[in-house]
Protein backbone atom coordinates (compact mmCIF):
# COMPACT_ATOMS: atom_id res chain seq x y z
CA UNK A 1 0.00 0.00 0.00
CA UNK A 2 1.28 3.44 -0.91
CA UNK A 3 0.79 6.83 0.66
CA UNK A 4 0.57 10.56 0.03
CA UNK A 5 3.07 13.29 0.83
CA UNK A 6 2.86 16.86 -0.54
CA UNK A 7 -0.63 18.16 -1.34
CA UNK A 8 -1.66 21.52 -2.80
CA UNK A 9 -5.29 22.45 -2.20
CA UNK A 10 -7.10 24.79 -4.58
CA UNK A 11 -10.13 26.99 -3.83
CA UNK A 12 -11.51 28.71 -6.91
CA UNK A 13 -13.99 31.61 -6.97
CA UNK A 14 -12.85 32.75 -3.54
CA UNK A 15 -12.86 36.50 -2.99
CA UNK A 16 -10.54 38.51 -0.73
CA UNK A 17 -11.06 42.24 -0.71
CA UNK A 18 -7.55 43.11 0.45
CA UNK A 19 -4.26 41.59 1.53
CA UNK A 20 -4.89 39.78 4.85
CA UNK A 21 -3.06 40.85 7.99
CA UNK A 22 0.32 39.12 8.24
CA UNK A 23 0.41 38.25 4.54
CA UNK A 24 2.65 39.81 1.88
CA UNK A 25 1.33 41.60 -1.19
CA UNK A 26 3.66 40.82 -4.09
CA UNK A 27 3.73 41.64 -7.81
CA UNK A 28 3.24 38.99 -10.48
CA UNK A 29 5.67 39.59 -13.34
CA UNK A 30 5.71 37.60 -16.57
CA UNK A 31 8.26 38.22 -19.36
CA UNK A 32 9.31 41.43 -17.64
CA UNK A 33 5.77 42.84 -17.52
CA UNK A 34 3.63 43.41 -14.43
CA UNK A 35 0.42 41.46 -14.95
CA UNK A 36 -1.09 41.69 -11.48
CA UNK A 37 -0.49 40.90 -7.85
CA UNK A 38 -0.75 38.09 -5.34
CA UNK A 39 -1.08 37.70 -1.59
CA UNK A 40 1.27 35.21 0.03
CA UNK A 41 1.85 33.80 3.50
CA UNK A 42 4.09 30.96 4.70
CA UNK A 43 4.29 29.29 8.07
CA UNK A 44 5.91 26.28 9.72
CA UNK A 45 3.50 24.11 11.68
CA UNK A 46 3.70 20.82 13.57
CA UNK A 47 6.79 18.63 12.98
CA UNK A 48 8.40 21.20 10.66
CA UNK A 49 5.72 21.02 7.96
CA UNK A 50 5.76 24.11 5.72
CA UNK A 51 2.41 25.53 4.65
CA UNK A 52 2.39 28.12 1.87
CA UNK A 53 -0.72 30.15 1.07
CA UNK A 54 -0.90 31.99 -2.27
CA UNK A 55 -3.94 33.97 -3.40
CA UNK A 56 -4.33 35.32 -6.93
CA UNK A 57 -7.12 37.92 -7.07
CA UNK A 58 -6.92 38.29 -10.86
CA UNK A 59 -4.52 35.81 -12.47
CA UNK A 60 -6.01 36.41 -15.93
CA UNK A 61 -9.38 36.98 -17.54
CA UNK A 62 -10.05 33.25 -17.92
CA UNK A 63 -9.20 32.23 -14.36
CA UNK A 64 -11.29 33.16 -11.33
CA UNK A 65 -9.75 34.43 -8.08
CA UNK A 66 -8.03 31.39 -6.57
CA UNK A 67 -6.44 30.45 -3.27
CA UNK A 68 -3.75 27.76 -3.19
CA UNK A 69 -2.62 26.09 0.05
CA UNK A 70 0.52 23.97 -0.33
CA UNK A 71 1.26 21.57 2.52
CA UNK A 72 4.78 20.15 2.28
CA UNK A 73 3.91 16.79 3.86
CA UNK A 74 0.58 15.46 5.11
CA UNK A 75 1.96 12.37 6.93
CA UNK A 76 4.65 14.44 8.66
CA UNK A 77 1.90 16.33 10.50
CA UNK A 78 0.66 13.07 12.02
CA UNK A 79 3.76 10.87 12.27
CA UNK A 80 6.79 13.19 12.13
CA UNK A 81 7.98 11.58 8.88
CA UNK A 82 6.91 11.48 5.23
CA UNK A 83 6.99 7.71 4.73
CA UNK A 84 4.18 6.43 6.95
CA UNK A 85 1.01 5.52 5.05
CA UNK A 86 -2.59 6.10 6.07
CA UNK A 87 -4.74 2.98 6.12
CA UNK A 88 -7.81 5.15 5.55
CA UNK A 89 -8.33 8.79 4.57
CA UNK A 90 -11.80 9.18 6.10
CA UNK A 91 -10.66 11.38 9.01
CA UNK A 92 -7.35 12.70 7.66
CA UNK A 93 -8.64 15.91 6.06
CA UNK A 94 -10.64 17.10 9.08
CA UNK A 95 -7.52 16.63 11.23
CA UNK A 96 -5.35 18.50 8.70
CA UNK A 97 -7.80 21.39 8.68
CA UNK A 98 -7.84 21.61 12.47
CA UNK A 99 -4.05 21.72 12.51
CA UNK A 100 -3.88 24.48 9.88
CA UNK A 101 -6.52 26.56 11.65
CA UNK A 102 -4.40 26.78 14.79
CA UNK A 103 -2.49 29.49 12.92
CA UNK A 104 -4.44 32.76 13.25
CA UNK A 105 -3.20 33.93 9.83
CA UNK A 106 -4.50 30.88 7.98
CA UNK A 107 -7.42 31.21 5.61
CA UNK A 108 -9.40 28.12 4.63
CA UNK A 109 -12.59 29.02 2.76
CA UNK A 110 -14.39 25.67 3.26
CA UNK A 111 -13.81 22.09 4.32
CA UNK A 112 -10.47 20.91 2.97
CA UNK A 113 -11.88 17.51 2.04
CA UNK A 114 -13.90 19.32 -0.65
CA UNK A 115 -10.90 21.30 -1.93
CA UNK A 116 -9.76 20.65 -5.48
CA UNK A 117 -6.26 19.27 -5.94
CA UNK A 118 -3.57 21.11 -7.90
CA UNK A 119 -0.67 19.00 -6.64
CA UNK A 120 -0.54 15.50 -5.29
CA UNK A 121 2.55 13.42 -4.45
CA UNK A 122 2.06 9.69 -3.92
CA UNK A 123 4.69 7.15 -2.91
CA UNK A 124 5.56 3.57 -2.11
CA UNK A 125 8.61 1.92 -0.52
CA UNK A 126 10.32 -1.27 -1.66
CA UNK A 127 12.53 -3.04 0.89
CA UNK A 128 15.25 -4.09 -1.53
CA UNK A 129 17.96 -4.28 1.18
CA UNK A 130 21.07 -2.17 1.50
CA UNK A 131 23.17 -4.69 -0.43
CA UNK A 132 20.86 -4.67 -3.47
CA UNK A 133 20.14 -0.94 -3.59
CA UNK A 134 22.96 -0.12 -6.02
CA UNK A 135 21.89 -2.91 -8.37
CA UNK A 136 18.29 -1.74 -8.50
CA UNK A 137 19.35 1.86 -9.08
CA UNK A 138 21.67 0.70 -11.87
CA UNK A 139 18.71 -0.97 -13.56
CA UNK A 140 16.47 2.08 -13.06
CA UNK A 141 19.18 4.32 -14.51
CA UNK A 142 18.69 2.47 -17.82
CA UNK A 143 14.90 2.35 -17.70
CA UNK A 144 12.85 4.08 -20.37
CA UNK A 145 9.71 6.05 -19.62
CA UNK A 146 7.94 7.12 -22.84
CA UNK A 147 7.67 10.90 -23.29
CA UNK A 148 9.75 11.54 -20.17
CA UNK A 149 13.28 12.85 -19.72
CA UNK A 150 15.55 10.76 -17.48
CA UNK A 151 17.97 12.44 -15.09
CA UNK A 152 19.50 12.29 -11.59
CA UNK A 153 17.18 12.71 -8.63
CA UNK A 154 18.21 15.78 -6.64
CA UNK A 155 17.46 16.69 -3.06
CA UNK A 156 19.14 18.60 -0.26
CA UNK A 157 21.72 15.79 0.13
CA UNK A 158 22.88 15.68 -3.49
CA UNK A 159 22.17 18.99 -5.23
CA UNK A 160 25.73 19.02 -6.56
CA UNK A 161 25.28 15.82 -8.52
CA UNK A 162 28.16 13.43 -8.99
CA UNK A 163 27.57 9.94 -10.30
CA UNK A 164 29.32 8.26 -7.40
CA UNK A 165 27.06 9.89 -4.79
CA UNK A 166 23.81 10.05 -6.73
CA UNK A 167 21.00 8.36 -4.83
CA UNK A 168 18.32 8.03 -7.49
CA UNK A 169 16.74 8.94 -10.81
CA UNK A 170 13.84 11.05 -12.01
CA UNK A 171 11.68 10.71 -15.12
CA UNK A 172 10.30 14.14 -15.89
CA UNK A 173 7.64 15.72 -18.08
CA UNK A 174 5.94 19.10 -17.83
CA UNK A 175 3.66 18.38 -14.88
CA UNK A 176 4.53 14.82 -13.84
CA UNK A 177 7.67 13.41 -12.22
CA UNK A 178 8.40 9.81 -11.33
CA UNK A 179 11.27 9.43 -8.86
CA UNK A 180 13.15 6.42 -7.52
CA UNK A 181 15.75 6.96 -4.80
CA UNK A 182 17.46 5.56 -1.71
CA UNK A 183 15.23 6.84 1.09
CA UNK A 184 17.79 6.18 3.83
CA UNK A 185 20.46 8.14 1.98
CA UNK A 186 17.97 10.99 1.54
CA UNK A 187 16.68 11.22 5.14
CA UNK A 188 19.21 9.29 7.25
CA UNK A 189 16.62 7.38 9.30
CA UNK A 190 17.50 3.78 10.16
CA UNK A 191 13.90 2.67 9.86
CA UNK A 192 14.09 3.06 6.08
CA UNK A 193 17.57 1.62 5.49
CA UNK A 194 17.43 -0.47 2.34
CA UNK A 195 14.20 1.17 1.19
CA UNK A 196 13.87 2.24 -2.42
CA UNK A 197 11.28 5.02 -2.59
CA UNK A 198 9.03 5.33 -5.62
CA UNK A 199 7.25 8.68 -5.98
CA UNK A 200 4.85 10.16 -8.48
CA UNK A 201 4.52 13.94 -8.34
CA UNK A 202 1.44 15.34 -10.10
CA UNK A 203 1.97 19.10 -10.13
CA UNK A 204 -1.02 20.47 -12.03
CA UNK A 205 -4.78 20.21 -11.75
CA UNK A 206 -4.94 18.85 -15.31
CA UNK A 207 -2.42 16.07 -14.60
CA UNK A 208 -4.46 15.08 -11.56
CA UNK A 209 -7.76 15.20 -13.47
CA UNK A 210 -6.31 12.94 -16.16
CA UNK A 211 -5.43 10.29 -13.59
CA UNK A 212 -8.62 10.44 -11.54
CA UNK A 213 -10.66 10.60 -14.75
CA UNK A 214 -13.23 12.83 -13.04
CA UNK A 215 -13.84 16.56 -13.27
CA UNK A 216 -12.20 18.59 -10.51
CA UNK A 217 -10.92 15.74 -8.28
CA UNK A 218 -10.91 16.58 -4.59
CA UNK A 219 -9.20 15.35 -1.44
CA UNK A 220 -12.12 13.06 -0.63
CA UNK A 221 -11.47 11.23 -3.94
CA UNK A 222 -8.06 9.98 -2.79
CA UNK A 223 -8.08 6.29 -1.88
CA UNK A 224 -5.39 3.65 -1.23
CA UNK A 225 -6.65 1.83 -4.35
CA UNK A 226 -6.09 4.90 -6.54
CA UNK A 227 -2.54 5.31 -5.20
CA UNK A 228 -1.58 1.67 -5.72
CA UNK A 229 -3.10 1.57 -9.21
CA UNK A 230 -0.88 4.39 -10.52
CA UNK A 231 2.26 3.20 -8.78
CA UNK A 232 1.70 -0.25 -10.34
CA UNK A 233 1.05 1.43 -13.68
CA UNK A 234 4.40 3.22 -13.43
CA UNK A 235 6.24 -0.09 -13.05
CA UNK A 236 4.34 -1.56 -15.96
CA UNK A 237 5.07 1.37 -18.31
CA UNK A 238 8.76 1.31 -17.37
CA UNK A 239 8.88 -2.50 -17.75
CA UNK A 240 10.01 -2.89 -14.15
CA UNK A 241 7.15 -5.22 -13.22
CA UNK A 242 9.15 -8.43 -13.75
CA UNK A 243 12.10 -10.13 -12.11
CA UNK A 244 15.41 -8.68 -13.28
CA UNK A 245 17.72 -11.30 -14.72
CA UNK A 246 21.16 -11.74 -16.29
CA UNK A 247 22.10 -12.08 -19.96
CA UNK A 248 22.39 -15.87 -19.92
CA UNK A 249 18.93 -16.39 -18.43
CA UNK A 250 17.41 -13.81 -20.79
CA UNK A 251 19.01 -15.57 -23.77
CA UNK A 252 17.49 -18.91 -22.81
CA UNK A 253 14.02 -17.43 -22.32
CA UNK A 254 14.01 -15.38 -25.52
CA UNK A 255 15.29 -18.20 -27.74
CA UNK A 256 12.88 -20.67 -26.17
CA UNK A 257 9.93 -18.35 -26.92
CA UNK A 258 10.96 -16.81 -30.25
CA UNK A 259 13.47 -19.17 -31.79
CA UNK A 260 17.18 -18.66 -32.25
CA UNK A 261 17.21 -15.89 -34.87
CA UNK A 262 14.53 -13.64 -33.42
CA UNK A 263 15.45 -14.39 -29.81
CA UNK A 264 19.10 -13.52 -30.45
CA UNK A 265 18.12 -10.27 -32.14
CA UNK A 266 16.04 -9.27 -29.11
CA UNK A 267 18.88 -10.24 -26.77
CA UNK A 268 21.35 -8.15 -28.79
CA UNK A 269 19.10 -5.13 -28.30
CA UNK A 270 19.03 -5.71 -24.52
CA UNK A 271 22.82 -6.07 -24.41
CA UNK A 272 23.28 -2.90 -26.45
CA UNK A 273 21.07 -0.99 -24.01
CA UNK A 274 23.04 -2.46 -21.11
CA UNK A 275 26.33 -1.26 -22.64
CA UNK A 276 24.96 2.19 -23.55
CA UNK A 277 22.85 3.13 -20.51
CA UNK A 278 22.71 6.88 -21.15
CA UNK A 279 21.41 6.80 -24.72
CA UNK A 280 17.93 8.14 -25.47
CA UNK A 281 15.53 5.97 -27.47
CA UNK A 282 16.04 8.02 -30.64
CA UNK A 283 19.79 7.43 -30.50
CA UNK A 284 19.33 3.70 -29.87
CA UNK A 285 17.02 3.49 -32.90
CA UNK A 286 19.55 5.31 -35.07
CA UNK A 287 22.61 3.42 -33.86
CA UNK A 288 20.95 0.00 -34.17
CA UNK A 289 19.52 0.76 -37.61
CA UNK A 290 15.96 0.16 -36.47
CA UNK A 291 13.07 1.31 -38.65
CA UNK A 292 11.65 3.86 -36.19
CA UNK A 293 10.64 4.38 -32.58
CA UNK A 294 7.45 2.37 -33.04
CA UNK A 295 9.51 -0.62 -34.16
CA UNK A 296 11.71 -0.25 -31.07
CA UNK A 297 8.59 -0.18 -28.87
CA UNK A 298 7.33 -3.38 -30.51
CA UNK A 299 10.64 -5.09 -29.70
CA UNK A 300 10.30 -3.99 -26.07
CA UNK A 301 6.80 -5.44 -25.95
CA UNK A 302 8.04 -8.77 -27.27
CA UNK A 303 10.63 -8.90 -24.48
CA UNK A 304 8.07 -7.81 -21.90
CA UNK A 305 5.50 -10.37 -23.02
CA UNK A 306 7.70 -13.30 -21.94
CA UNK A 307 7.95 -11.90 -18.41
CA UNK A 308 11.41 -10.34 -18.36
CA UNK A 309 12.72 -6.80 -18.31
CA UNK A 310 15.00 -5.51 -21.10
CA UNK A 311 17.43 -4.21 -18.44
CA UNK A 312 19.96 -6.96 -17.76
CA UNK A 313 22.20 -7.71 -14.78
CA UNK A 314 25.76 -9.07 -14.76
CA UNK A 315 26.11 -12.84 -15.11
CA UNK A 316 24.90 -14.84 -12.13
CA UNK A 317 22.69 -12.07 -10.70
CA UNK A 318 18.93 -11.95 -10.35
CA UNK A 319 16.72 -9.51 -8.46
CA UNK A 320 13.09 -10.02 -7.39
CA UNK A 321 10.51 -7.84 -9.09
CA UNK A 322 9.88 -4.66 -7.14
CA UNK A 323 6.23 -5.42 -6.43
CA UNK A 324 7.36 -8.43 -4.34
CA UNK A 325 9.35 -6.08 -2.08
CA UNK A 326 6.62 -3.59 -1.16
CA UNK A 327 6.82 -2.59 2.49
CA UNK A 328 4.01 -0.82 4.33
CA UNK A 329 4.96 1.48 7.18
CA UNK A 330 2.10 2.15 9.59
CA UNK A 331 2.24 3.64 13.04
Amino acid sequence: MGGIDTVRFMFRDFLLEDCPKGWNCLPVITSGSLIGGKFEYMNEIKNGVIVNYIYYPNRNTNTPPTLFINCSSIPRIFFGNNYTSFQSYSSVWDSVQKELQQDSHSIIPRDIKYAELSRLDIFRHYDVSFTNMESYLSVISRAIYPKRERGPYRNSNNMNHRVEVNNGYTFHSDHINTNFYDKHLQCGEERVRGHLRHEIQLSSAKAIRDRFQVNDPRCMDITPEFIDFYLDKDLEVMRLDHSIIDQNTAENILIENYGYKRGTRLLDLCVYMQNHPTLAVEQIVKNRGLKDRDYFTKQMRLIDSVGITPYLLPYGRELPKLSDSVVIINE
